[in-house]
């Protein structure tokens, strides 16, 4: 498993509606505990505390950043944040949703409201981490015009995003490398 970077420099909102029958709603209290249940999807195990000291205590995570997803029995079904940075560099942080919600566009959906947040907030740039294996989630990042980030050498990302593009079938992958834009890497 290998991290892979990615970031966004464009400045343009993206669609962040979503299908009938659900809507956004930004941290509040009673929603922490199902916040601590989607962070389980992602492979970590969060207590509350830890939510409280590294969520709602990190520097540039507000509580109106912080998202979720309600079905039409105002069920928690997805969260995702944005950390706004001092350097005007926001992040995509901590997107988990439910298998019921998969497949829906409600990914895109929900990254895109991230964004547009951060966009909101003045960021000139967002950055995201990912796992070299969440091929769906990579495909979301990719079609909202996030970019991967590689330096010269680094072969073990190189050989990551190669197999990534295989998997989403891409011939052309445009990426900054050490800070500049190039057409393809492939």
């Amino acid at each position: 498993m290998n991290y892979l970077h990615m970031v966004k420099t464009d400045k343009v909102k993206q669609n962040d509606s979503l299908p009938e029958g659900y809507s956004f709603v930004t941290h509040k209290k009673k929603y922490t505990e199902k916040w601590l249940e989607l962070s389980e999807l992602l492979g970590k195990r969060w207590t509350e505390e830890a939510f409280e000291k590294d969520m709602l205590g990190g520097i540039g995570i507000y509580p109106e950043g912080i998202f979720y997803i309600l079905d039409d029995n105002s069920e928690v079904v997805a969260t995702a944040s944005g950390i706004v940075g001092e350097d005007k560099t926001g992040t995509l942080h901590m997107i988990s949703m439910c298998d019921k919600c998969r497949g829906k566009g409600m990914g895109t959906v929900l990254c895109s409201r991230v964004v547009n947040y951060l966009l909101d907030m003045g960021m000139k740039k967002i950055t995201l981490m990912t796992n070299d294996f969440r091929i769906p989630a990579i495909k979301i990042y990719l079609n909202l015009k996030f970019l991967p980030v590689l330096k010269t050498g680094d072969n073990v990302s190189l050989e990551s995003w190669k197999s990534v593009a295989s998997a989403l079938n891409c011939t052309v992958l445009p990426a900054i490398v050490d800070n500049e834009y190039i057409d393809n890497i492939l």
